[in-house]
């Protein structure tokens, strides 16, 4: 089984399992915690925007599982299209989001945005998502994602930052420990589909600069390892030359 079906079938499982769970492990206890962290979320994207021309915007939700955040950009927004791997989760957002007339979704390959044609949005968001595949698969989505924005399109995505207990122990080492990757020290092998992968922001810029994109912002409003904000714009080259 290659890494796309491997990556399929689990997220389908997962979300026939539980989806809020999967989706926002912390805050799936109830719908309205669920919700509300949508909101949330959706507000510190939304404040990076230019909210003059907000409603002119065409937005991709990137591994939008069952809309808990689409849900919340949507109303504010021309278009929003959402794309997930699990067609269970897409099955379930269909329903969640069905009253919003600017929405679209469909099941990506887990690969690439192949579906999708060139300069053909405004911004692309991702939360939640980014850590769970491996550097390889990342790099290739940043690449589709520059290839589909507009130019100066937006970037916006949430990733686990690389910090350490008390200053001294990096904490994914002990997640790795927990979920039984004794060569802790490394990255989770690439078929290990849900272990956080976490990044530094000096490899940030790097990957985001081989991939393209210029002025690169960070924000991690609560100092915690899973909630590093990147925002990067997709360089115009007319205005280059």
């Amino acid at each position: 089984m290659d890494i796309r079906e491997l990556m399929e079938k689990q997220w389908n499982e997962r979300a026939k399992k539980n989806a809020r769970k999967f989706v926002a492990l912390k805050d799936s206890e109830t719908e309205e915690k669920f919700i509300a962290s949508g909101l949330r979320h959706a507000k510190q994207i939304v404040k990076i925007l230019p909210i003059e021309d907000i409603r002119t915007l065409k937005v991709l939700d990137l591994g939008g599982g069952i809309g808990r955040i689409s849900m919340h950009i949507a109303p504010l927004v021309k278009e929003l299209t959402l794309t997930d791997i699990s067609s269970e989760m897409i099955k379930i957002a269909s329903e969640k989001l069905q009253n919003f007339k600017n929405v679209g979704l469909f099941k990506c390959n887990g690969l690439d945005l192949s579906e999708l044609s060139d300069c053909s949005f405004d911004l692309v968001y991702s939360v939640w998502v980014f850590q769970h595949v491996s550097r390889k698969v990342f790099l290739e989505y940043l690449k589709e994602i520059n290839r589909i924005l507009k130019p100066n399109g937006i970037l916006i995505f949430q990733i686990f930052e690389r910090l350490k207990v008390k200053g001294l122990i990096p904490r994914y080492w002990l997640r790795n420990l927990r979920h039984l990757h004794f060569y802790f020290w490394q990255s989770p092998p690439n078929k290990d589909t849900w272990t956080a992968r976490a990044y530094s922001r000096n490899e940030l810029k790097e990957i985001l600069g081989e991939t393209d994109f210029g002025a690169i912002n960070f924000e991690n409003p609560t100092l915690t390892e899973g909630d590093l904000w990147v925002t990067a714009y997709k360089k115009c080259l007319a205005a280059e030359t």
